[in-house]
């Protein structure tokens, strides 16, 4: 798997006029823009800064699903089986995510 070469660690939004994402390092990643004036709700603009603060936690366990496959992948192991064990992770990512 290759690094991510984005911002690193993780990514949350703050309310300042517009959603600003921000990483753990108080980096700037991007600006999320309330655009009423096309029709876009602040509903939508929050779900949307929502959304792209969980990328790198997104990233992060699809890469670990993809590793858990290959990991067991001719060793006898049922990956549906190991995968279970991820299933709540993955529902409270998502749940995070769009709710």
């Amino acid at each position: 798997m290759k690094d991510f070469k984005g911002t690193k660690g993780k990514w949350n939004h703050f309310d300042e006029g517009d959603l600003s994402i921000w990483s753990e390092y108080m980096d700037k990643v991007c600006e999320v823009t309330d655009k009423r004036y096309l029709g876009e709700t602040t509903i939508e603009t929050e779900a949307n800064a929502k959304l792209i603060s969980k990328a790198p936690e997104m990233l992060e366990m699809l890469q670990s699903v993809v590793d858990l496959q290959a990991d067991n992948y001719g060793r006898g192991i049922d990956t549906h089986l190991a995968l279970i064990t991820k299933s709540k992770e993955i529902q409270k990512l998502i749940r995070e995510a769009t709710e």
